[in-house]
């Protein structure tokens, strides 16, 4: 479970072309890029591979080692402090890091932004051995919650995750994790994983980082997260004012939900409320699930002035989702702009491979039960990209609501897919696109200010 130097390749995995990949290409070398700027008024503790959990953190020359020296020693954290890790390097999270109020996650040094991993280990360094009824069905020792992703060089090839046995296992990458009797099984032709691969990293059933109920005053900034089979980011009940920027968040989800087989997973998700929300500048891929999601259900919760901008979501079944079941919750002021939304279903488990693929796949879905009016600070949906979808471009469920909503001067690039479909948002119809004057009458239901509505041949 050691650190290590950063060293990851990013190329293989975004093939897709849209109408878009200039401006996506450029944000996504500004996000990579943004220097740490925030001003700490506390004290700082500093994390790093040259470090020794034995020290007290309190400088780089004394810096903890391990992210289990900063769970260990959480008790001194107050607001005002920061926690810092040192660029170039990755720092495995074996354990869930649990926020506290008033304390700031970033960087320092130089190098690329620091990469908090939820995979233990990198498995290519460790020993499997053929099954012996299939020599193509490797197994590993795992004594680990689920494994609900596994990503082979850093996104050179990727796995799937089946639920219900080793029978299931019967392409490249199909894996089973035999709880019961601590086992990874993984179907490979190309021979044993350790010796195709030189990075196996298999994300489980936890979270990197994690917002307990009620915690207040959240900066995290310059950070990278990935590997996580169930979330990045989790905020749950109550938080206030959290802010996410510059950060890296990659392959995030796979494990299952409950007995069926829908799997989940989103890089940043906000539960059951929020106040005061804001991702900002950050580059979030190859999600199982959702980019960013505020959702809930059950209890009555608030949402209000919840910001998501400037920000490359790529690759994911949901770039943005929203949706609540509770008749009692209060939405307000909800502000998306000068996004780019790419890709919807086309990521690691596309829409094509999900055993419980919808027709929610969207680079935009809003699961609108209660959340139709926003009556003060409004819902604004402006100056967005939307570039091509396996599926819709928007997916909003429901009714058609108008007090309180503004959407205008997004733009709308889509390409032929599997349904043809475009955008589902009028008189909640599903409006279909195969040609340039077909775009262009589905988006104008949506956006009729829309700034850019091409088809893609």
């Amino acid at each position: 479970m050691s650190n290590g130097l950063r060293r990851e390749t990013t190329a293989p995995w975004y093939p897709n072309h849209g109408g878009a990949d200039a401006e996506a290409d450029a944000l996504r070398q500004e996000i990579l890029r943004a220097e740490d700027k925030l001003v700490i008024t506390g004290t700082k503790y500093y994390i790093s591979p040259n470090g020794d959990d034995a020290h007290n953190g309190l400088s780089p020359a004394t810096a903890w080692k391990t992210t289990g020296a900063l769970i260990a020693h959480n008790d001194l954290l107050k607001a005002g402090d920061a926690v810092l890790f040192e660029r170039g390097y990755v720092y495995r999270c074996p354990a869930t890091i649990n926020a506290v109020s008033g304390v700031t996650y970033a960087a320092y040094g130089t190098g690329e932004k620091p990469a908090l991993y939820g995979s233990a280990a990198n498995y290519a360094l460790h020993k499997w051995k053929p099954t012996d009824e299939n020599d193509s069905i490797w197994q590993l020792p795992l004594d680990t919650v689920e494994a609900g992703i596994i990503v082979f060089n850093h996104g050179v090839a990727t796995g799937m995750p089946k639920y219900f046995g080793i029978d299931e296992l019967v392409k490249n990458g199909d894996f089973h994790h035999d709880l019961e009797n601590h086992v990874l099984y993984m179907y490979l032709d190309k021979g044993n994983p350790a010796s195709v691969y030189d990075d196996i990293e298999i994300g489980t059933r936890a979270t990197i980082l994690n917002v307990p109920r009620d915690t207040v005053d959240i900066t995290v900034d310059n950070l990278a997260f990935k590997y996580a089979g169930l979330f990045a980011f989790f905020a749950s009940e109550g938080v206030k004012n959290t802010r996410i920027t510059n950060c890296e968040f990659g392959w995030v989800g796979g494990c299952r939900f409950m007995e069926s087989q829908v799997g989940l997973g989103n890089a940043i998700s906000y539960w059951q409320g929020a106040i005061d929300a804001l991702v900002e500048n950050c580059w979030i891929y190859q999600c199982y699930d959702a980019g960013i999601t505020p959702q809930g259900v059950g209890s009555p919760h608030t949402y209000n002035n919840l910001v998501f901008r400037n920000n490359l979501i790529e690759y994911c079944n949901y770039p943005i989702e929203v949706f609540d079941r509770n008749n009692e919750t209060v939405w307000d002021g909800l502000l998306i702009e000068n996004n780019i939304l790419r890709f919807a279903g086309y990521g690691f488990l596309s829409a094509a491979a999900r055993p419980d693929s919808r027709i929610g796949v969207a680079n935009y879905v809003g699961w609108s039960w209660n959340y139709d009016t926003f009556p003060g600070k409004g819902f604004v949906m402006q100056n967005n990209i939307f570039d091509c979808s396996a599926s819709n471009l928007v997916f909003w469920h429901g009714k058609t609501y108008t007090e309180g909503l503004t959407i205008s001067g997004n733009s709308f690039f889509q390409k032929a897919n599997a349904n043809g479909k475009a955008i589902h948002f009028a008189k909640n119809e599903p409006q279909f696109a195969t040609n340039q004057e077909e775009l262009e009458v589905a988006v104008r239901l949506f956006d009729p200010d829309a700034k850019v509505i091409k088809w893609l041949d």
